[in-house]
């Protein structure tokens, strides 16, 4: 199944502008952990424009991030390396074939879900982290706004940098105009939680939404409207007013969060 990025114009016309599975079948991901391997495999799931007018995608598949502008000139901005994540909590009973003896660490790919622009002209991205989906293990980066080819890792980095850590399946982040940052999760207890949550009979966790302010004594993380969100979509802040999307897979709502 392909994907397209489409752009409406001034007078209605729907412009296909990018065939985003076309794209990545050409620009591999040379960290690929799927088995068997699929480093092709593209998931368009996070998309923005950039104050330039181009789109940019967050490929939660591609571990990547695609710049595009309006007439479909397309090019990588940004790739995402695995990390080596804990394996203890998974759990014994999980319904797929685990190493045995299982190993303390597992590489995860990062699993880029959301892309932003801050105040600052630079580009943030959230990222879920993959299996073995250990809470805490998930990253917000920050990527020049002019970058081709960043490399985001906890080791090396070109042109991004480690903007915020210790996040669990994040979902979507967005800024405010105060430079405020909102994190939205997909459950306190991870991916595995969520997942139980679509089996027969089971029970939808609560999101986690966080309001993170920074200042010289590091990320003071608040969590708003505790325990009345579930199944998150998206989060966005206008006029310094939050809402979100959430019951994704139920009977789905906009809401506006009083802080």
């Amino acid at each position: 199944m392909s994907a397209h990025l489409v752009h409406q114009l001034r007078d209605g016309t729907i412009k296909d502008v990018l065939d985003i599975a076309a794209y990545q079948a050409k620009d591999p991901d040379p960290v690929d952990q799927d088995q068997p391997p699929n480093p092709t495999e593209s998931n368009a799931y996070g998309l923005t424009v950039d104050r330039k007018g181009n789109a940019l995608i967050a490929d939660a598949a591609g571990n990547d991030v695609i710049r595009v502008t309006p007439d479909g000139v397309a090019v990588t901005v940004a790739r995402f390396d695995i990390q080596d994540v804990s394996t203890d909590q998974l759990p014994a009973d999980l319904p797929i074939p685990l190493p045995d003896p299982l190993p303390a660490t597992i590489p995860a790919e990062a699993v880029p879900t959301t892309v932003t622009v801050g105040q600052d002209g630079a580009i943030y991205v959230g990222e879920l982290k993959g299996f073995p989906f250990h809470t805490g293990s998930s990253n917000i980066w920050r990527i020049r706004p002019d970058a081709e080819g960043a490399w985001c890792s906890v080791e090396k980095p070109t042109d991004c940098s480690l903007y915020s850590s210790g996040y669990t399946a994040i979902q979507d982040i967005a800024f405010g105009s105060s430079g405020r940052l909102f994190v939205y999760e997909l459950a306190k207890d991870g991916v595995l939680a969520f997942e139980a949550g679509m089996e027969p009979g089971g029970t939808f966790p609560p999101a986690v939404l966080l309001q993170v302010d920074k200042d010289h004594r590091g990320d003071r993380r608040t969590e708003l409207a505790a325990g009345q969100l579930s199944q998150p979509g998206g989060v966005v802040v206008v006029n310094n007013d939050v809402y979100v999307t959430d019951g994704v897979f139920s009977d789905g709502r906009l809401s506006k969060i009083d802080d």
